[in-house]
């Protein structure tokens, strides 16, 4: 794992080898304190400086919006789309939204026994 500094983010070069054929994987993260984002490519490197050399210009590449569909933008303008919302997120406010229901229909069940 290596990292470079670009435009005031860091991308880290995520790259594994993959088993039997040894080729590496382009994987790499862009992220500013705080927060990250994954990109990953399809194609393989033959060896671990070739793949993080890739990683980086691809990373670079993102950063100047060069890379149609891949963006950093969120992390740029520090701001969450509604897709890159964290799990736990989610999943707190389902659960709210599940309580207030049930709050409703016990609240609605004891109105209709009065």
């Amino acid at each position: 794992m290596h990292t470079l500094r670009y435009k005031g983010f860091t991308i880290t070069s995520r790259a594994y080898q993959i088993r039997p054929s040894g080729e590496w994987t382009v994987d790499l993260e862009i992220h500013r304190p705080g927060r990250g984002r994954p990109f990953g490519l399809l194609e393989q490197c033959r060896s671990e400086r070739e793949s993080d050399a890739r990683s980086f210009d691809v990373g670079r590449r993102i950063i100047d919006g060069q890379l149609p569909g891949w963006s950093v933008d969120g992390l740029r303008h520090g701001q969450r789309s509604k897709r890159e919302e964290p799990a736990f997120d989610q999943f707190r406010r389902h659960g709210f939204v599940a309580f207030l229901l049930l709050a409703a229909t016990a609240a609605a069940a004891l109105l209709s026994r009065a």
